[in-house]
């Protein structure tokens, strides 16, 4: 049990140090999360495999704006 307490307060650090670095990130990836349970709840033939893709395809361009927004603020003159 206190194994399972240590990894639960792990995971509450590393999500609290994201929201804290990375407020954006953190943002977005809980609306791609959203928005594929949203995708998720429509019963069509097919939609749990273009669920996965779209979670896939969210989250790749959630984390590519975010190094792309740290990449631009180490290049800024001044830093």
């Amino acid at each position: 049990m206190n194994r399972l307490v240590g990894w639960v307060r792990t995971a509450l650090r590393e999500i609290w140090a994201l929201v804290v670095d990375d407020w954006i990130l953190a943002v977005s990836s809980l609306a791609a999360i959203g928005a594929t349970f949203a995708v998720s709840r429509i019963d069509a033939v097919g939609s749990g495999n273009a669920t996965g893709w779209l979670l896939v395809a969210l989250v790749v361009t959630a984390v590519a704006a975010s190094v792309r927004r740290a990449v631009a603020a180490r290049l800024r003159p001044g830093r």
